[in-house]
């Protein structure tokens, strides 16, 4: 009797270690084939604190400065990301989700307000000669991959990097290529430009009576914010830092990005 009954036991312990291994075989192949019908969205974001909604529908907070968030088993279609951050301009963008393909993106934030200071003695000394220097039609990103052409009232881009490696912002909803045109004016021309600060996928340019903001990237919203409002603001970028000089109406001023 008690020879059955161990068997018994023994039995019941390889049923029910038997069930959980189909349960987890279920489970598993049930994860295979959601990640197989289904899509990710990969979202790069520089600030500490800002808050990520999905289909307008709020997902996550970032705990850290440049911290990725990945968007997993999305729907094939489209889904709207918005980030927004107190104290900048929100961000947001509708992007095509395919089955079993990983969309990334890269926000990025201006402040509502830079704060620009007036500049005096040495420094605007030392500054002029900054304005006063032939700029090029022509530039470059800190990694040499990416190139910015101005025309008159035309900014247009181009990735110079090895091939096999195109980022994602040089895609369109439909196909990739090495150039694209980032921003194009109805009215005048743009009197400076540049990249913004650390950043190869967003371009700064004065165009009229304003400074703005632009992503290179054209799928869904193409991101564009203004910086600083004047009269007819011309500026540039301190190398290696996020300071930008801006010259309007006889003045000097400076600001941190």
């Amino acid at each position: 009797m008690r020879i059955i009954n161990i068997l018994s036991k023994k039995s019941l312990s390889v049923n029910i270690l038997l069930a959980i291994g189909i349960a987890s075989a279920t489970l598993l192949f049930y994860g295979y084939l959601v990640e197989r019908s289904t899509g990710t969205i990969i979202v790069s974001i520089p600030e500490k604190g800002a808050v990520i909604f999905l289909d307008d529908k709020r997902v996550d907070t970032t705990a850290r400065y440049g911290q990725t968030v990945t968007l997993k088993r999305l729907r094939a279609g489209d889904h709207s990301v918005l980030v927004y951050t107190q104290g900048f301009f929100p961000w947001e963008k509708t992007l095509g989700v395919r089955k079993n393909e990983t969309t990334e993106v890269s926000a990025f934030f201006v402040k509502q307000d830079i704060s620009p200071t007036k500049i005096f003695d040495e420094e605007y000394s030392a500054v002029s000669v900054l304005f006063e220097k032939k700029r090029s039609d022509i530039k470059r990103s800190w990694s040499r991959e990416v190139e910015i052409r101005k025309n008159a009232g035309e900014i247009a881009a181009r990735w110079i990097g090895d091939a096999s490696s195109l980022p994602f912002y040089f895609c369109d909803k439909n196909s990739c290529g090495d150039s694209t045109v980032v921003f194009r004016a109805q009215d005048g021309d743009i009197s400076a430009f540049d990249f913004y600060p650390g950043r190869e996928d967003v371009v700064l340019f004065a165009l009229q009576n304003a400074i703005y903001a632009i992503e290179i990237d054209k799928r869904g919203i193409q991101n564009f914010q203004p910086l600083y409002a004047g009269a007819s603001p011309d500026f540039v970028i301190k190398e290696g830092t996020s300071i930008i000089y801006i010259k309007d109406a006889g003045s000097l001023l400076r600001a941190q990005l």
